[in-house]
């Protein structure tokens, strides 16, 4: 599912900059739980103020995320009107 794949994008890009949950928790005003959710993939739809947060504190293209977010909205869309 593509929103695993953002978790694992905003999880690699964190580790890239040796960043802990706790740290980026301060950064964005995320707690470090829901940061730890979103990096699994067990929110499913993250709330786009939190991606554009992420997006800036980790220097991440905030579309990008956001296409992640409801590409799976989307294609479940096309398939019930096929």
């Amino acid at each position: 599912m593509l929103i695993s794949i953002l978790g694992m994008i905003i999880r690699n890009k964190r580790k890239k900059l040796n960043i802990t949950l706790e740290e980026l928790s301060d950064l964005t005003g995320i707690s470090a739980a829901e940061l730890c959710y979103i990096e699994n993939g067990k929110i499913k739809a993250p709330s786009s103020v939190f991606l554009y947060r992420l997006s800036n504190v980790l220097e991440l293209d905030y579309n990008e995320m956001l296409n992640y977010k409801y590409a799976s909205y989307y294609r479940l869309k096309e398939l019930l009107n096929a």
